[in-house]
Formats: C-alpha cells, structure tokens, sequence
C-alpha cells in the first residue's frame, strides 16, 4: 500500500512536467528568466530568509512549553538542516524526520521533540487552509465561475487539517494509539513513540497556546503573497498585489496536497491555473515557480554546513522526562 501511494506520487509529477514540457515556451521562458532583475531577487530571497526565521520562532514557542532546554540557536540550526534535507528527499515530511533527529543528538528528549512538530505542522496546515477558503471566495467574486478543482483540493486540505486536529487532541485516539504502541516489537521506537503520544496530549490543555500559534500560521502566510509579489515585479509579470494575495494561499495549499513528489508539477501548474485568471501567461507564471523553488532551496543553504559541522556545544542534554507528560514551559 505504501509503496503504491509512493508510485501514485512519482506518477503524478512525472504527467504534470511532461504536460508542463510540452505546453510552455521555452525560449520565452529563458528570455524572461535571463533578464530578471538581481536587486529584485535578493528582496525575495530575504524574505524567503524572514519566513524560515518566523517559522522557527513558532517552532521555538512550541519547545519552550514543552519544558525542553532549547536554545534559539539550536532550533535555527535544526530548521534549516531540516529544510535542506526536504529539497532532497522524495517524503513530504522526510525533512521534519532530519530535523527531529538532529534536534534528538543534542537534546535527549525526542517524544517532545517531535510532539513539538506534529502541533506545528497540524496548525501551519490548518492556517493555510482557511486563509486559502478566503483567497477562493475572493476569486469566486472576481470571476462567473471559479475552478471546482480549486476549490476541491481546498476544502480537502482544510477537512483533513481539521480531522487530524481531532484525533491529535481525542483522549479516544490516544488509548487506541497507546494499544496499538504496545504492540510495537521494539522497545526503544515503543518508549519514544509513548513520550511523544503523551507530548502531544499535553498541547490539549493549553489552548491559548494552541490558539497563538494559530494565529501565527495565519499571519504567516503574508510572507509568500509579498515574496512572489516581488519576484512577479523582478521578472517584469504583470501581477497585482491583489491577485497576488488571492492566487499564493490557494497555490500553496493545493501544492502541499500529498499527491506528488515534493509538489513537483503541481506547483508549477497550479501557479499557471491561479494566475491565469489574473491575466498571467502560462510561461511566465512557470517561471515564477521555477524561480521560487531555486531561491527557496538558495534559503536553506546554510543547513548544508549545519549538516555536516559539530560544534562543542553540540553534546546531548540529558533531561529528565515526567511521565506522563511534560511540565509547564516558561
């Protein structure tokens, strides 16, 4: 089954740049590309850079009231090892699972550690998906018949956010996890999989916590809107920043559907789809997205030293684990 899912991805990235291959024009394409303007470029990229930094200040709320001793520094270096390993691998979370394990050398409390990621990631998708429930009522307005697909694949990503919500924080989920933990053969994965059960049960008490970061998520999203309004202005795209605000929620939220390879394809043509509406031509909305994926993979270039350097304060902190939960961060 899994390998199937895995098969249905590749697959569908394969058909979606080959479709991309045939419909875009290439010498357009190189043209626009090659007259992009540097300065422009460089703004794009710092705020690529501002992103990643408010996604590890989050990060750092979350392990902060976790009670784990984590400094700003090593959670910056996590995030970014974490990022740069995710352009690589073919799993949509595969570079949550660096970040975890770097993060777990240095801070001996992994249950914490990854009940910590499963709460960010829950609550970034969730953001997402009601800010592009927004966007799509604001292209409804805009146009006499807005795309079903869209608004399909928005509804699905907002659905599944809010049913993983529910089983994350349901006391029921969490014994019928605990039952099937205990049958886990080895008893190391068994121990850390029950501290990070117990991890995520905790965030259930702290609603205002939950909520903040929420809020967060959703303030998040205006760093992509300003981003590829920019990079629209550094290749010479004539894109508002109105339809730039209406046509990246939505992109983003139908590119991070598990559906393909790293959104391979996907994102690419859901740019072309979004931003046809807005008057954008297929090549230059392609260019945007080749664009925004070299300058996002440029962003996590500093995980590449992360990855490979140990630095002496790099040994592990033994701290101690309260069963069956954790204490009251600061």
């Amino acid at each position: 089954m899994k390998s199937t899912g895995r098969l249905f991805r590749y697959a569908v990235s394969f058909v979606a740049c080959g479709a991309l291959l045939w419909l875009v024009d290439w010498v357009e394409f190189f043209q626009t590309a090659k007259l992009a303007d540097g300065y422009w470029l460089a703004l794009v990229l710092l705020i690529v850079l501002g992103d990643r930094v408010f996604m590890v200040y989050k990060w750092m709320i979350l392990l902060r009231c976790s009670g784990l001793p984590v400094s700003q520094g090593k959670a910056f270096r996590a995030y970014f090892v974490g990022a740069f390993w995710e352009a690589f691998l073919p799993a949509s979370i595969g570079g949550d699972v660096v970040r975890v394990a770097w993060l777990a050398r240095r801070v001996a409390n992994t249950g914490k550690i990854i009940s910590s990621v499963v709460i960010e990631k829950l609550l970034g998708a969730m953001a997402l998906a009601l800010v592009a429930v927004g966007s799509f009522g604001l292209l409804a307005r805009h146009l006499a018949e807005a795309s079903a697909d869209l608004m399909v694949a928005i509804v699905a990503i907002l659905s599944i956010s809010l049913v993983g919500m529910t089983i994350v924080f349901s006391h029921r989920a969490h014994h019928v996890m605990k039952a099937l933990i205990a049958k886990i053969p080895l008893r190391g994965l068994n121990g850390m999989v029950e501290k990070a059960r117990a991890g995520v049960l905790e965030f259930r008490g702290k609603p205002v916590l939950v909520g903040g970061v929420l809020l967060l998520s959703v303030c998040e999203q205006a760093f992509p809107i300003a981003a590829n309004f920019i990079l629209a202005r550094a290749i010479s795209v004539n894109l508002s920043l109105k339809w730039a605000a209406i046509g990246m929620p939505i992109i983003l939220a139908v590119a991070r559907m598990p559906i393909s390879v790293a959104g391979l394809g996907i994102t690419e043509g859901a740019y072309a789809l979004v931003f046809s509406y807005a008057g954008v031509p297929l090549t230059q909305s392609v260019v945007m997205a080749v664009t925004g994926r070299i300058l996002v993979l440029i962003s996590s270039v500093p995980g590449i030293w992360w990855t490979v350097s140990v630095s002496k304060d790099d040994a592990p902190l033994l701290v101690a684990d309260p069963e069956p939960g954790f204490q009251e961060g600061h």
